[in-house]
C-alpha cells in the first residue's frame, strides 16, 4: 500500500479543518485533497465522508478514523500495512509522550500538528458530550 506524503502547508489546512475552519475544509476539497476533507468530516461522524474514504481507495485514512475512535484492530491494520506514523499520531493525539517523541525524531512534524488538532477537538468534544470520554467509545451509527 502506498504511503502518501502531504506537504506541510496542506497539513496546516487539515489541522484548521479539523478544528472547524470551514474555509480550510473547502480549500482541501477544491485543491485536489478531497480525501483529507473527507477525513476531517469523518472525524466529526460524517458517515458519507467515511464511506468516501473507502470508495476512493484511502483505507488508511478510514482506519485512522477508526483507530482514533478506539478500535484497536484499526490501529493494528495501520501498523501491519506500513502506516506507523498514522498509528503513532493516534497515540500522540491521546498525549502519549513516547509517540510524540517518535514522531518528532522521525521527522513527522506534520502528523504532530494533526495530533495536536485532534487532541484539541477531542477535548472540546468531551466537554460538550454529557458522557465525557465514554461518548467516544460508543460505536458509530
Amino acid at each position: 500500500m502506498k504511503n502518501v506524503a502531504y506537504p506541510f502547508s496542506v497539513m496546516e489546512k487539515l489541522s484548521a479543518a479539523i478544528q472547524g475552519d470551514d474555509h480550510s475544509l473547502q480549500w482541501l476539497k477544491g485543491n485536489s485533497y478531497p480525501q483529507l476533507a473527507d477525513f476531517s468530516e469523518a472525524l466529526n461522524g460524517d458517515e458519507r465522508a467515511f464511506g468516501n474514504l473507502m470508495k476512493d481507495h484511502h483505507p488508511e485514512l478510514a482506519a485512522l478514523v477508526d483507530a482514533l475512535g478506539g478500535k484497536e484492530d484499526a490501529k493494528k491494520w495501520l501498523l501491519v500495512n506500513g502506516f506507523r506514523e498514522y498509528a503513532a499520531m493516534c497515540d500522540a493525539a491521546e498525549e502519549n509522550k513516547g509517540a510524540v517523541i517518535w514522531l518528532a525524531k522521525s521527522g513527522y512534524n506534520e502528523w504532530l500538528l494533526i495530533a495536536k488538532a485532534i487532541n484539541a477537538k477531542l477535548q472540546r468534544d468531551e466537554k460538550k458530550n454529557p458522557l465525557g470520554f465514554l461518548g467516544r467509545l460508543l460505536p458509530r451509527w
